[in-house]
């Protein structure tokens, strides 16, 4: 054994005998090497020819600059915190190896010298030389290998998403749970007998509920997830923390939280298991905590009855009486007397309060204050969602079961806490629990909540500052916390959202399998950056809702530094996390596996497909007149400094007009013929100058795209699509004589091009004289004045608009169309408006039944139209839209063929929102769902639809397969057919096909833009003219895109249209969702002040319990200011004409220029506040508006 020379030990005169013994017990201790960890070796080369002891000796045979033994081994050495021991290397002289016993921190506590800290460091930079091998330590080094090292890395470094699609499923084992009461809920629940619910259980749904009650009432105790467990050469096993240094044999144990996160996937019911925990435990008290002293009630002064006694004594302990007098009252026996007696005598804590110092001693301050016990769950979700979750409590539980109160943006006052804890849910919107954060006292925190469930808990997380939300779960006293989402963070997300979005026209592999399939191509990690951005994600929730130790003690309580431990980048340059990251992930996530679920339960089959259109002639021109802006700038600009669209700086405006190109092709008409003429007058300059060196290429590039924008000019029906504003419909066998009076581009040409609005006027018109002699008798003059006022509006629509550009801000939103202003309420809405029907039908024999509609000018209109009539009377579908642009057109068009549909858009309320939801869900005659794919949320259930269409391909996979889930989950009994329609051989083809080729790093990196795809940017770059074709420019016939099969157009039968004879009762069909307060004008004549015109959510206080509550709001409440509506008179406004303002930027690079809004009403036409910037930056919340009824608006 190598060691310096010891040092002598004598007793002073005067030491009594307890310090000798001590020290002659302290030397025998650390002499024995039993008491250390046999580590490892470190090998040294001799330098020269000197011996060891002349320390000479390099610890690596290269000579790198490490000399042995070194300062902090010497120091480690004569502290006695390490031994060496020598040992000849068998096969090599001028080398030896260096025996290291480590003595562990939790080892000889008492019989140690020197600084913790210190120990650490030494043992930090000593690990870093250690070969921990066998055949190192007996002697047998191979010296042409390097040593082995305790922190070899792992070349196959788990990526996020493969740890989260391969933890364990949940295993409950309700022998392991002490508590008798939490013990038998547990078997009820895994042998199917939850009394309460309503339906039966899938096995697995049995065992993530049992495995979540196992969790809150019997916490495991988890190792601390930093110290790694190694084994020696000896085979001795101890743990090593390698950021503080820290080995010890027995590694601390914290005591797990009770709560977790409950990943689910997506659509397989978490809601149903939240249900289910809840009323599992009803009346379940939580325990007062550790620490606190519970406040026992007085001493009577004399002797309680036996009634009062033994209320007490139920209350002390905690046993939970509320499930049992439910099963009681359901056998008719009632109890009410007992158990308001009970719920007086549940237990009580005294909370310590601490105050800042104050100079003012003479202030009284309380010292600590009383929390009440109470067995309610607190959930808070996402406005959008709370009808859904009112919905799926009145679905799943019997009538009674559960005591529920609903909170949201319309209460202004939450009730008292004696009212609160005799609730089991108290079910709460996040915008209004936000509130509470600024009350100076809130009920919500006078209670020791049994739990609380925060639903879509990853939006807590969305930012790395600490929230409202969550510094009012600070302040809060809960027992159980539950984070509910199926995507914790972006790479914490499900293998089978993202199959989802993968074409599959077939629907044969399974699940299980193709999820194996997934899971083995992202084994390792794609993207570094992409996974510490989880982590952090992860880290909010685990930190600052789940309160998990160690990482949300505090510094001076053993924290844990997250991002240190969970994700860093070493010396190496080499990503590394958390070794024992699957633990901690296993620990505090509820998730089965794919295939676990599949034994259990199998969804009908989803068939994925996109549909390939050919472009009609509206379409390529649309698509080329945005491609010929693109290729005269890059040529005319020598694709050189901010002249060049695709310059960094103009990376704003060029968002904006690639997502106006894909939108066009739809349908677009937003470019005037002013700006496509200004755009052909500089291209011709630039041609006609000698001076510019410009390619071959390039002027024929610019040759073409001059000649596009002269087929724009030279086409009347892209003239009158820029001038009015509409979409073309094609009607066979119009009138003749009013033919010309009807016509969108002034021509009489057959078929007949009309706009869907103006189609509907005539249509209305002919169908409300069926029962006269001559229907058609005025049908000229109703023309005449619907294009009248159609080329009126369109001019005032120009004139806003400039004005809008100039002003840098679109203060109001665009009119909605030619209607009365019932109709506009109604649409505005998301209604179908119901028809006003004659008593007579139309005579087939009559020369009006002839007329039919051949077509639309667009490609994707004129396909969806066709597959719409066909499925409508068979399956329900939903059509994803995403731009409320092309949510209009599509409702004109639903409306010209009577196909009654809703629309859920981001411009309704939330309380609305959930009534149309309900009502698609539940009502038969309601065929159609449009939705804004941003609208498709995590959670909505809209399983009622078996068909989906995506009009406009969605770049981002993940948001796809979220809008598919709507429909396929839990719940559907029929196969899902999903059809992506793109046009063939156009940007947005390449741009599908593109995305279908990324790896997922590509596709993380190009998350928020295509453009941040350097392939793809390419592919804009080249992007080539889709050629005409002489015939479509110039036949009328041509340039439509027929329906497969003609439709009548006059005396259409409306069978699956409401009947009525008055508009206004078309609400009369709608399921309401108790929170939606406003009716229409008809049925409601007062205007509902409390309604916001676009606020999150307003609605009323829904109690379902036979409690009454006065939540009157009290003076000086906290509640947000209302922004101030300002009604506008159009009377005696002169609309400028556009031409006289000044030059505004261009239509191609405003967001949807001429957007229609689809927004909830009352009394008048209510404009969503809608913001725009030079380049449009999208939705802000600018002083709402209401204008009046006499005029429509811009």
């Amino acid at each position: 054994m190598y060691r310096p020379a010891a040092v002598s030990i004598h007793a002073a005169p005067g030491h009594d005998k307890p310090m000798e013994d001590f020290e002659i017990e302290r030397s025998r201790f650390l002499s024995d090497l039993s008491n250390y960890v046999p580590l490892g070796v470190i090998r040294v080369y001799e330098r020269s020819n000197e011996h060891l002891e002349t320390v000479k000796w390099m610890v690596d045979q290269n000579q790198v600059p490490a000399q042995y033994p070194s300062k902090t081994l010497l120091s480690m050495v004569e502290k006695e915190w390490v031994q060496v021991v020598r040992i000849e290397d068998r096969l090599k002289r001028s080398a030896t190896a260096i025996r290291i016993f480590v003595l562990p921190e939790d080892v000889g506590r008492r019989y140690k010298r020197g600084q913790i800290a210190e120990y650490r460091r030494a043992l930090k930079d000593l690990m870093g030389f250690v070969d921990r091998s066998r055949t190192s330590w007996h002697g047998d080094i191979d010296h042409s290998k390097a040593p082995t090292s305790y922190f070899v890395m792992n070349d196959m470094d788990e990526s996020l998403f493969y740890i989260f699609n391969t933890l364990e499923s949940p295993n409950p084992d309700p022998g392991a749970v002490l508590d008798p009461y939490a013990r038998r809920v547990m078997q009820d629940i895994l042998n199917g007998a939850l009394p309460g619910l309503l339906g039966e259980l899938y096995p697995y749904q049995q065992r993530s509920i049992a495995a979540m009650v196992q969790k809150e009432t019997a916490p495991a105790r988890v190792a601390d997830p930093r110290m790694r467990l190694h084994q020696s050469p000896t085979g001795t096993q101890f743990y090593y923390d390698r950021e503080e240094g820290r080995l010890v044999l027995e590694p601390d144990l914290y005591e797990d939280q009770r709560g977790g996160i409950l990943a689910e996937t997506m659509g397989y019911g978490k809601t149903l298991i939240c249900l289910a925990l809840i009323l599992s435990t009803r009346g379940h008290f939580p325990a007062i905590p550790e620490g606190r002293l519970a406040i026992e009630e007085p001493c009577r002064q004399k002797t309680g009855t036996l009634f009062q006694m033994a209320a007490g004594a139920c209350g002390r302990s905690r046993r939970p009486w509320k499930k049992l007098f439910h099963e009681l009252k359901v056998q008719g026996y009632h109890h009410e007397r007992v158990s308001g007696k009970l719920l007086d005598n549940v237990g009580r804590y005294a909370e310590p309060l601490f105050f800042a110092r104050s100079g003012n001693r003479k202030k009284d301050r309380p010292t600590e204050k009383t929390i009440k016990l109470c067995f309610t769950t607190l959930v808070i979700v996402p406005p959008n969602l709370l009808g859904q979750w009112r919905r799926e409590i009145s679905k799943h539980t019997e009538e009674g079961a559960l005591d529920v109160l609903m909170i949201d943006y319309s209460t202004k006052e939450i009730p008292h806490e004696d009212v609160l804890r005799g609730y089991d849910i108290v079910l709460m919107t996040r915008p209004r629990f936000d509130i509470e954060h600024d009350a100076l006292r809130s009920p919500l925190c006078e209670l020791r909540w049994l739990r609380v469930i925060v639903d879509e808990g990853h939006n807590f997380a969305s930012s790395g500052q600490k929230t409202h939300s969550m510094a009012m779960f600070d302040k809060m006293h809960i027992e159980r916390r539950w984070v509910v989402s199926g995507t914790p963070s972006n790479a914490l997300i499900g293998v089978e959202i993202g199959m989802a979005a993968e074409e599959n026209e077939q629907g044969t592999e399974s699940p299980g399998r193709k999820a194996k399939r997934v899971l083995e191509s992202r084994q390792s990690v794609d993207s570094f950056t992409e996974e510490l951005k989880s982590l952090d994600k992860l880290r909010l929730i685990v930190m600052n809702f789940l309160k998990l130790q160690p990482w949300a003690n505090s510094k001076g309580d053993d924290h844990a530094a997250w991002n240190r431990y969970m994700g860093t980048v070493r010396s190496t340059g080499r990503f590394q996390k958390l070794a024992d990251l699957r633990a901690v992930l296993q620990n505090i996530i509820i998730r089965h596996r794919i295939e676990d679920i599949e034994a259990d339960l199998t969804l009908p089959p989803l068939f994925n497909k996109v549909q390939y259109l050919k472009p009609s002639f509206s379409d390529k021109l649309n698509i080329n007149l945005f491609l010929a802006i693109l290729a005269s700038n890059a040529v005319t600009s020598e694709r050189t400094d901010q002249d060049y669209m695709f310059h960094d700086k103009n990376r704003k405006q060029l968002e904006v007009l690639i997502n106006n190109l894909r939108q066009s092709s739809f349908h677009w008409v937003g470019l005037k013929a002013h700006e496509v003429s200004e755009a052909i007058r500089i291209s011709k300059l630039y041609l006609d100058n000698d001076t510019h060196d410009a390619s071959h290429a390039d002027k024929k590039l610019l040759r073409e795209a001059i000649e596009v924008g002269e087929t724009a000019l030279d086409s009347p029906i892209w003239r009158a699509f820029s001038t009015l504003h509409e979409i073309g419909v094609f009607i066979q066998g119009f009138p003749k004589l009013s033919a010309e009076n009807w016509s969108l581009d002034g021509r009489s040409t057959t078929p007949l091009l009309l706009g869907t609005v103006q189609a509907r006027a005539a249509q209305q018109f002919i169908d409300e004289r069926l029962h006269e002699q001559d229907p058609t008798a005025g049908l000229s003059g109703a023309g005449i004045k619907a294009m009248s006022g159609a080329r009126s509006r369109a001019a005032d629509e120009d004139a806003t608009a400039a004005k809008n550009k100039k002003d840098d801000t679109l203060t109001e939103e665009p009119k909605l169309k030619d209607q009365t202003t019932t109709t506009v309420r109604m649409r505005s809405n998301g209604l179908a408006l119901p028809s006003k029907l004659g008593l007579k039908t139309l005579d087939p024999a009559s020369p009006l039944a002839s007329a039919s509609i051949v077509g639309f000018s667009s490609s994707k209109l004129s396909y969806l139209v066709s597959r719409l009539l066909v499925l409508s009377p068979l399956e329900k579908t939903i059509v994803f839209y995403t731009h409320n642009n092309v949510a209009w057109w599509i409702a004109e068009s639903l409306e010209l063929l009577g196909i009654k549909f809703l629309i859920y858009s981001n411009t309704l309320t939330v309380a609305r929102r959930a009534t149309y939801l309900a009502t698609f869900n539940q009502k038969e005659d309601f065929r159609v769902l449009l939705m804004d794919v941003k609208q498709a949320a995590h959670g909505l259930h809209v399983a009622a639809a078996s068909r989906v269409f995506i009009v406009e391909p969605i770049w981002q996979p993940g948001i796809e397969s979220q809008a598919i889930k709507r429909a396929h989950r839990i719940g559907q009994t029929k196969p899902v057919y999903v059809e992506t329609l793109v046009l063939e051989n156009t940007l947005e083809d390449r741009m599908l096909r593109r995305r279908k080729q990324m790896s997922i790093s590509e596709l993380q990196k190009a998350e928020k833009s295509l453009l941040d795809d350097i392939t793809m940017n390419e592919i804009i770059k080249n992007e080539k003219f889709i050629p005409f074709s002489s015939q479509e420019i110039h036949s009328s016939a041509s340039q439509m895109a027929p329906l497969d099969t003609p439709q009548q157009f006059f005396g259409r039968p409306r069978g699956s249209r409401s009947t009525s004879n008055e508009t206004e009762n078309a609400e009369d069909d709608l399921v309401f969702d108790p929170s939606d307060t406003v009716r229409s004008k008809n049925k409601n004549k007062k205007t509902n002040k409390r309604r916001k015109l676009s606020g999150t959510i307003v609605a009323n206080q829904i109690v379902e319990s036979t409690k009454s509550l006065d939540l009157s709001p009290p003076n000086g409440s906290n509640q947000p200011k209302k922004k101030k509506s300002v009604k506008i008179s159009f009377e005696d406004i002169i609309v400028q004409p556009a031409e006289n303002l000044p030059a505004p930027p261009p239509s191609y690079l405003t967001a949807s220029p001429h957007f229609r809004p689809l927004t909830s009403s009352s009394s008048s036409t209510t404009i969503a506040p809608y913001s725009s910037s030079l380049f449009g930056n999208g939705p802000s919340s600018p002083p709402s508006k209401q204008v009046s009824k006499h005029r429509s608006i811009i």
